[in-house]
């Protein structure tokens, strides 16, 4: 999935994320530069989860097992217009490398759009 979004209104950024379904890679780059990047992400289903865990909007509990539901990534941009960009993933419970995720974009804390898709 690939997004991107313009910010700012005197000083403009142009804020890129991108991430593979299959493997669990993230890349953010603002204005070509990147800024946040991240490797493979695999540790998710295998993660114990503790007694008595129970599964929330963010986390699924099953067979013992904590999965991640809800990813978020931010980042800070900006010199003399100072803006806060957020990536939020959500994705589904079951055969989630082979359904679609939901994307949402949020600048200083307020939602601008939603996407769906791999």
């Amino acid at each position: 999935m690939k997004l991107s979004i313009e910010v700012g209104e005197t000083e403009k950024h142009f804020v890129e994320f991108s991430w593979n379904q299959f493997i669990g890679k993230t890349k953010i780059k603002v204005n070509r530069d990147i800024l946040v990047k991240s490797g493979w992400q695999i540790t998710s289903p295998n993660q114990p989860a503790e007694k008595e865990k129970k599964t929330t909007e963010e986390k699924w509990v099953v067979w013992g097992k904590e999965i991640v539901l809800v990813e978020e990534w931010s980042v800070n941009i900006g010199e003399k217009e100072k803006h806060k960009v957020k990536f939020k993933k959500t994705r589904p419970k079951w055969f989630a490398g082979f359904r679609p995720h939901t994307y949402e974009i949020f600048v200083d804390d307020k939602f601008i759009r939603e996407q769906t898709g791999f």
